[in-house]
């Protein structure tokens, strides 16, 4: 029971905390999911079966959450960095010109 509740609760928490770092949120998310499948394996009653069925499925959604904010993050700051690199070789070649 003790394990579902876990499950349950840092899943909800890597649900909240998805702006924060992705190095603290997705390992949380990660983690719920794992507590969530082995409450569901060892679990005897309805209501801890319930509760490790609400920790996994937190888990995996707040596990996908931070993933797609992770990709779009590093897709930002792809774009930053190409964008940068771009208007530097611009100014570079209009000062090669002059």
């Amino acid at each position: 029971m003790w394990l579902a509740l876990t499950a349950a609760l840092l899943g909800s928490v890597g649900i909240c905390f998805c702006y924060v770092p992705y190095v603290v949120a997705l390992p949380i998310g990660i983690y719920a999911a794992w507590l969530g499948s082995r409450a569901l394996a060892t679990a005897t009653d309805e209501n801890g079966r319930s509760m490790a069925t609400a920790g996994l499925v937190s888990g995996i959604i707040s596990s996908l959450v931070n993933a797609m904010f992770a990709v779009f993050f590093l897709f930002y700051a792809f774009m930053f960095v190409a964008y940068i690199g771009i208007v530097i070789v611009a100014i570079a070649a209009g000062a090669s010109e002059a």
